[in-house]
């Protein structure tokens, strides 16, 4: 049995409950769900395609469609 890797799985299990928890609070939507179900966990709507890499990855991390992405991670100016 490998222990590294047990413990790299126990973190991200436990992440992912973190998320869960919040994404629950802040949008009444499981983390969870909404990225195996390839939707937005912000505003519901599917979350398949996406204009560029960068933000594919980011769906992985925060299960955000590409327009909720957008108003998020306004572009800072200067």
């Amino acid at each position: 049995m490998n222990t590294k890797f047990n413990s790299v799985e126990k973190t991200s299990i436990n992440v992912n409950n973190i998320k869960d928890v919040v994404s629950m609070k802040l949008f009444d939507r499981s983390f969870t769900l909404a990225q195996s179900a390839k939707s937005c966990v912000v505003c519901g709507k599917q979350a398949e395609s996406f204009s560029c890499e960068r933000a594919a990855i980011e769906f992985k991390m925060s299960a955000m469609c590409e327009p909720c992405q957008n108003e998020v991670f306004e572009p800072i100016d200067g």
